[in-house]
């Protein structure tokens, strides 16, 4: 070999030699070996942070991890003006005239760190660009707190040549910088400056940065509003606190079958209903105005009571009813628009124009409300409390001093009490199925009504001087005296119908020491001078004195204290006076009746009681089921002892007699019953005399009742 072709072995060989170093140089920068932990990495940096080159020249980049010794598993470089500069695995190659920014990223497991290279391509072919000044952009900058964003810079005139560039804040408090990315701390303002080198000349731009308090509340200028159909009304929101970082505000609504809004915040309606229109930067920073597509009826209420009705929606030209009801102690007074008062009923209806409605409901102390005293009880002392009273049924009451009704009065129900204090009631008329009260379920005592008037519709409905109905009440030391008037078409007996001195019909009621005093005409089917039908009452020491005349057919129970008591209920110390006169002028085999002085037809228990009461009946002699006794009627499976009947009992047979008929001996006319004590029947069926016989043991107050009518007679 030749000196020549050993020097150029030689050269070859040193050049293979220089490339395997750079390679394996290269191989070690990339991929370093060691393992140390990389939670210890606190930063990488490139080999430069500026390069100058020219068209077409390359330069090559490595990553220095800092501290060293930390391995890595990948680097992403990344350019950002291909149009000026490329990169590849840390290559960088020149394209064009101008500046780009080359960016290492490394992922040190799940942690990444990055450094960038400013690159500035020059003209080859001509002199050097000097340059004269550097524009850093955007001038200014709004951010909150917390936020980054990144700076750019350019050296003028384009392709000018620089050395190194720098950043810097005047503020850091406020903001940081680190190769342009700007780093905001806290509210304030901070210079951000660009610094440029080229041969020991230094040229710089600044971009202020104003850090702002990030929006916390977004403020619409109203929080409701009222539309009419297709209806629409612009919204504007600001955000809060004043001062505050600006940002886009976007709207949106709940409901946009009620009504939607465009991205200006006007807001258009829809279809009746509500929605919420909601203005917001985002989902924890909003403000809400809530949207009522048609208009309502608004009533301010003065005084105590209730409202209902108001809850509709309506458009222009529609309808709505309110009502009104008053509380306790207090009474509807009116309907106001403004200073008018355009209804005087518990209800009004209400025409919408354009926009809500607007009423005044005045409600106003009742004047008729009685006094009340210590233990509750409210002390009744004219005609108009009494009629607050009737409307307040389940309170206690007491009169005060008599009161002249002379007409209507009813109390329809009561359950509480009601104490007469020994006062009375003057001049009751009722109508048709009412009474003093009309279904009794407390207690009544110490009341007299009197002079009363009652009617019964004729004869279709209960009739009683003091109550249609009792369930459960209690009754003590009430008297009562009037008429009972239900006089209809005689040929008919109205079997279901209830007609009472005191009570219509009592079930399961206490009736004491209570006295009537009645005369009744009718043809009902209960008929009884204190009650006409009770079942599981208790009734002691009451008298009657009636004067009842019957005229009908059909089923019938007429007695002078009661027409029919059921075998719950229990009658003592009582008695009855006065007379007693059934007609029965048609014929009904398949019907009868019970007629007595004391009771028509008994299935309960009765002692110690007494009549003087007159019977007499006209009847058929083909009408055996009727029934006609001086003290009860029938006496089925029920009980008297020591009780006495004075008075007489006579059936008067019109025509043939029936020879089966059990009241009669073939005559036409007879006094089937002497009342004589001892000798005639206290009842028409054939009973055990046993309760014939025995002491009476009256008390003083019926003894001396028996007395006075046995004088009378």
């Amino acid at each position: 070999m030749g000196k020549k072709s050993k020097k150029i072995f030689v050269w070859g060989v040193l050049c293979l030699l220089c490339l395997l170093a750079t390679v394996l140089i290269a191989c070690t920068k990339e991929q370093p070996q060691n393992t140390e932990d990389p939670n210890n990495i606190e930063c990488i940096e490139l080999s430069k942070d500026g390069l100058r080159l020219a068209p077409g020249e390359k330069f090559t980049l490595t990553v220095k991890v800092n501290p060293s010794g930390v391995a890595y598993t990948s680097v992403l470089w990344n350019t950002d003006n291909n149009a000026v500069a490329t990169v590849s695995n840390g290559v960088v190659t020149a394209v064009f005239v101008g500046t780009a920014k080359i960016t290492a990223t490394v992922t040190f497991e799940d942690k990444t760190f990055s450094d960038i290279c400013t690159v500035t391509v020059y003209k080859e072919d001509g002199p050097v660009i000097k340059p004269t000044y550097v524009e850093c952009s955007p001038a200014a900058l709004s951010l909150g707190v917390g936020k980054t964003e990144t700076l750019q810079f350019s050296v003028k005139p384009d392709g000018a040549a620089y050395t190194s560039v720098s950043w810097n804040t005047d503020n850091s408090a406020v903001a940081t910088v680190s190769d342009g990315v700007v780093t905001t701390v806290s509210v304030g303002t901070a210079k951000i400056t660009v610094t440029v080198e080229y041969d020991k000349q230094t040229f710089s731009s600044t971009s202020i940065v104003t850090v702002k308090e990030a929006a916390k509340e977004v403020i619409l200028d109203k929080n409701s509003v009222v539309l009419g159909d297709g209806k629409n009304i612009a919204l504007k929101a600001e955000l809060a606190p004043e001062g505050c970082l600006e940002d886009t505000i976007r709207y949106e609504s709940s409901d946009t079958e009620v009504a939607v809004v465009d991205a200006q915040g006007v807001v258009r309606a829809v279809g009746k209903g509500e929605t919420t229109v909601r203005a917001y930067i985002s989902q924890e920073v909003y403000g809400t105005c809530t949207v009522r597509v048609g208009y309502r009826v608004n009533v301010t209420k003065e005084g105590e009571g209730t409202l209902s009705g108001t809850d509709g929606l309506y458009f222009a030209g529609e309808r709505t009813t309110v009502y009104a009801t008053p509380s306790f102690g207090y009474i509807f007074d009116g309907w106001y628009e403004g200073e008018e008062k355009v209804g005087t009923a518990a209800s009004y209806t209400y025409t919408f124009s354009e926009g809500d409605g607007e009423l005044t409901l005045k409600f106003i102390p009742d004047p008729n409300m009685p006094p009340v005293d210590g233990n509750g009880v409210y002390e009744i002392s004219t005609r108009e409390q009494l009629n607050w009273a009737a409307r307040n049924n389940t309170l206690d009451y007491r009169l005060m001093n008599d009161i002249a009704i002379d007409g209507y009065f009813s109390m329809w129900s009561h359950l509480g009490t009601f104490d007469g204090n020994g006062h009375k009631l003057t001049g009751l008329t009722f109508k048709y199925n009412e009474s003093f009260i009309t279904n009794l379920k407390g207690e009544v005592k110490n009341l007299t009504l009197e002079n009363v008037v009652a009617d019964s519709a004729p004869n279709v409905n209960d009739s009683a001087l003091f109550a249609l109905e009792s369930e459960g009440g209690v009754v003590e030391n009430v008297r009562v005296t009037g008429s009972l008037r239900g006089v209809g078409s005689t040929r008919v007996a109205y079997t279901n119908v209830h007609v009472g001195g005191l009570i219509a019909y009592a079930k399961n009621t206490v009736v004491t020491n209570c006295t009537a005093e009645v005369s009744y005409k009718g043809s009902a089917g209960y008929v009884g001078g204190l009650i006409g039908r009770a079942d599981g009452c208790v009734i002691t020491g009451c008298l009657a004195n009636v004067d009842l005349t019957w005229t009908g057919f059909r089923s019938l129970q007429l007695g002078g204290l009661v027409g029919y008591a059921d075998a719950n209920t229990k009658i003592s110390q009582c008695g009855t006076a006065g007379t007693i006169q059934a007609t029965v002028p048609w014929a009904d085999v398949d019907n009868g009746g019970d007629i007595g002085g004391f009771i028509g037809n008994n299935r309960g228990n009765i002692v110690n009681s007494f009549t003087s009461a007159n019977v007499s009946c006209e009847i058929k002699p083909e009408m055996f089921p009727y029934t006609v006794s001086g003290f009860a009627g029938s006496n089925y499976q029920g009980k008297i002892e020591k009780s006495l009947a004075a008075g007489t009992a006579s059936a008067i047979y019109v025509g043939e007699p029936y020879t089966t008929n059990p009241f009669s001996t073939g005559e036409k006319s007879e006094t089937y019953v002497t009342g004589t004590p001892g000798k005639g029947d206290l009842v028409a069926e054939t009973v055990d005399e046993a309760f014939l016989t025995g002491t009476l043991g009256f008390e003083e107050r019926l003894t001396s009742f028996v007395l006075s009518v046995l004088g009378a007679k």
